[in-house]
């Protein structure tokens, strides 16, 4: 287990601690005494948060595909597997991924980064928002508004 250095980022728990990539146990924190993790998974997303980005072109654009990329950490105390949702403008899009199994203080993405296949969206400001089950500390949810363009000509 590292050392924790001078001025690191913690968890609101006080658990964890951030490396500028992962999530790390603070000395002690969680190990419940014994060899086998106690207590449970549970997830929240990367500081990055939610980027929504288009399929083809450099802006999205009205009536264009999108893809959405987030990084998913476990913050709990026993390895365990997010399931995420993708919701945009309150509503279920249908559009789930489930990670790999995360030991506590791992963090993934998508296998190429994106969730692809985002329904197309008209123009005007909509609100994106992954939600991961079961949730971390902070909720268990990364939002993102975007300004969708008129359609490109």
């Amino acid at each position: 287990m590292a050392m924790v250095p001078d001025g690191a980022q913690y968890s609101d728990d006080g658990q964890w601690w951030w490396d500028g990539e992962n999530w790390q146990p603070v000395s002690g924190a969680g190990d419940g005494g014994g060899g086998a993790p106690a207590g449970a998974a549970s997830f929240d997303f990367d500081s990055n948060g939610l980027l929504v980005s288009a399929e083809e072109s450099p802006v999205p654009s009205a009536g264009e595909k999108l893809k959405v990329s987030f990084s998913v950490c476990n913050m709990g105390t026993a390895a365990g597997s997010a399931h995420v949702t993708l919701y945009i403008d309150g509503s279920d899009t249908g559009i789930n991924w489930d990670s790999p199994e995360l030991q506590p203080g791992q963090c993934t993405a998508p296998s190429d980064g994106y969730l692809h296949d985002v329904p197309v969206q008209t123009e005007g400001r909509h609100t994106f928002e992954v939600k991961a089950d079961p949730p971390g500390p902070y909720g268990g949810s990364a939002t993102n508004e975007i300004d969708v363009g008129a359609p490109e000509s």
